[in-house]
C-alpha cells in the first residue's frame, strides 16, 4: 500500500481544520490585520440570532464579509447601500473557511473623509498636469452629434434634450445610459464614455443632477477622471462636466475640457441659437451690400476726379500763347484724346469688374441664406406633418404628446394633420421595453425620438 505521506517537499498532510486553524493563528498575529480599517459599501446584510452579517464592496468589485456579533455595541445603524468605515480584525472562520472581519466599530463614511480622499487624489492628479488648462480642447461651433453620459431615467436627460431641440433642432442627441450612482457608478460611466467614441461624436457631455457629497462623490472617481481626460486627448472629443448644481465642484469638472454649473447651461453652452444663425446670415448680407455701395461711389468719384483734372489740364494749356498753343497743338490733341481713351477704358474695365464683383457676393450670400432658410423650413413642424405625420395633443390642455408616459385611458387626444385635426380617445397604451442601452435620439423643435446604441 502506497505511503500516505505527501511527495511535496517530504511534508505530512494535515486535516483542513488544522490548516484553517494555523491560518487564523497567522492572520490574528498579524499587527495590520489583528486591528484593521476598510471602507467599503454595504451590499448585503443579515441578522441571525442577535448578530448581524453584512458584507462590503469596494470600487474595484473586491468583497469582504463581516460580522458584528450581538455582544459587540455600536453607535452606527449599518444600511445597504452606504459607505462605511469599520474596523476590526482579520480573521477565518474554519467551519466554513471563510475569510471575514470581526466588527469592533462601525460609521459612516462622512463629509471629511470624502474631502480628504478628495484633496489627495486632487493634488496627486494635478501633480500629474491633468488638469493644465493648456491641454484643454475648444467645443466645436456646430456640433452635428451630441453624445450625453448620464441616467436613461430623471430629469438630467430630458433637460438636455429640450434645450439642444430648442436651440438647435438639426442637432442629433446619442445617449450613453449609465449609472451616476452606487458601488457600480465609476465603471459604468467609463463604459459609457467609451461606448460614445466608439459610435463617433463631436461632444460629449457628462452629467448628473444634484445631491449630497456622498452621491456627487463618484464623480471624484479616479477611473472617471483619467477616463474623461483619455476621451479628450486620445479620441480628440471634446468633454463638457455638468455635475450637480453650481456650488458642486468635482474632480470631473476638472479634468473636462468644460464646466457647465448645470446640465441646462451646458446645453445652452454646446449649441447656438438657431435665431442667431439666422441673424448672422442677415448681417452678413448687409455688410455685402454696403461694401458693394462703397465700392460704386469709390469708383464714381475716383472718375469725377480724373474728368476734372484733365478739364483743368487743358484749360491751362488753352491760356499759353499763341505760339505754344500753335506749336503744341497736335501733340496735345493726340495726347489728351489717348490719355482720356486708355483712363476711361481702364476705368470702365475696374468698374464693370467690381460691379460683377459685388453682384457676385451678394448672390452667393442670398442664395445661402436661401439655402439656410430651406433646411429650416423641411425641419419645421408644417413640413413634418405634410410628409404624413402627425402632432399629437392632450385635446383638454392643448400639450404636445411625446411620450406615452403623458398618456392616460380615456384621454381625449386632438390629431394634427396636413389637412385638419381629427379628435380622438386614449383606449390601449402599449410601453417598450428597455435595458441599460444607449439612446440615439435626433430632437427637433416637436421633440422627435432618436437613435439608441449600447455600451
Amino acid at each position: 500500500m502506497q505511503s500516505a505521506r505527501s511527495h511535496v517537499a517530504g511534508l505530512e498532510p494535515v486535516p483542513v481544520s488544522r490548516l484553517l486553524e494555523q491560518v487564523k493563528l497567522v492572520l490574528e498575529g498579524t499587527p495590520g490585520l489583528a486591528s484593521a480599517l476598510v471602507v467599503g459599501e454595504v451590499t448585503s446584510i443579515r441578522e441571525v440570532g442577535g448578530h448581524r452579517y453584512f458584507t462590503l464592496k469596494d470600487e474595484e468589485g473586491g468583497l469582504l464579509r463581516c460580522v458584528l456579533f450581538q455582544t459587540q455595541v455600536v453607535r452606527s445603524r449599518i444600511e445597504l447601500g452606504r459607505m462605511y468605515v469599520v474596523g476590526g480584525r482579520v480573521s477565518v472562520y474554519p467551519a466554513q473557511g471563510q475569510l471575514q472581519l470581526y466588527v469592533r466599530d462601525v460609521r459612516p463614511m462622512d463629509v471629511g473623509d470624502l474631502q480628504r480622499r478628495y484633496e489627495l487624489l486632487k493634488a496627486k492628479l494635478q501633480s500629474e498636469g491633468l488638469f493644465d488648462q493648456s491641454r484643454k480642447l475648444d467645443l466645436p461651433s456646430w456640433p452635428g452629434r451630441i453624445g450625453i453620459a448620464t441616467s436613461a431615467t430623471g430629469s438630467v436627460i430630458h433637460d438636455l434634450q429640450s434645450v439642444i431641440g430648442r436651440r438647435f433642432p438639426m442637432a442629433e442627441v446619442v445617449l450613453a445610459p449609465c449609472s451616476v450612482q452606487g458601488i457600480e457608478a465609476p465603471n459604468s460611466i467609463v463604459r459609457s464614455l467609451r461606448a460614445l467614441c466608439r459610435v463617433g461624436v463631436d461632444v460629449i457631455v457628462v452629467a448628473r443632477g444634484g445631491g449630497a457629497p456622498e452621491d456627487l462623490a463618484w464623480f471624484n472617481d479616479e477611473k472617471v477622471v483619467r477616463e474623461v481626460r483619455r476621451v479628450s486627448e486620445d479620441a480628440g472629443i471634446p468633454v463638457v462636466s455638468a455635475v450637480g448644481h453650481e456650488t458642486d465642484v468635482t474632480l470631473c469638472d476638472f479634468a473636462a475640457d468644460l464646466r457647465a454649473p448645470t446640465p441646462s447651461v451646458a446645453g445652452e453652452l454646446i449649441v447656438r441659437d438657431s435665431a442667431e444663425v439666422m441673424a448672422h446670415l442677415v448681417h452678413i448680407e448687409r455688410r455685402v451690400s454696403a461694401v458693394a455701395a462703397k465700392v460704386v461711389g469709390t469708383l464714381e468719384h475716383r472718375t469725377g476726379e480724373a474728368s476734372g483734372r484733365i478739364v483743368r489740364r487743358v484749360g491751362a494749356i488753352l491760356d499759353m500763347s499763341g505760339v505754344q498753343i500753335h506749336a503744341l497743338d497736335r501733340r496735345l490733341g493726340s495726347l489728351i484724346g489717348a490719355r482720356v481713351s486708355l483712363g476711361s477704358d481702364r476705368l470702365g474695365a475696374q468698374e464693370s469688374q467690381l460691379k460683377k464683383l459685388a453682384r457676385r457676393r451678394v448672390e452667393t450670400s442670398e442664395s445661402r441664406l436661401e439655402t439656410a432658410s430651406g433646411n429650416l423650413r423641411l425641419l419645421g413642424p408644417a413640413q413634418v406633418v405634410a410628409r404624413g405625420y402627425a402632432i399629437v395633443e392632450d385635446g383638454t390642455r392643448g400639450k404636445v404628446v411625446t411620450t406615452v408616459t403623458d398618456a392616460y385611458l380615456g384621454q381625449p387626444l386632438r390629431l394634427r394633420l396636413r389637412d385638419g385635426t381629427i379628435a380622438a380617445t386614449v383606449t390601449t397604451i402599449a410601453v417598450l421595453e428597455s435595458s441599460v442601452e444607449m439612446a440615439a435620439t435626433t430632437q427637433s423643435q416637436d421633440a422627435r425620438p432618436g437613435t439608441k446604441v449600447s455600451e
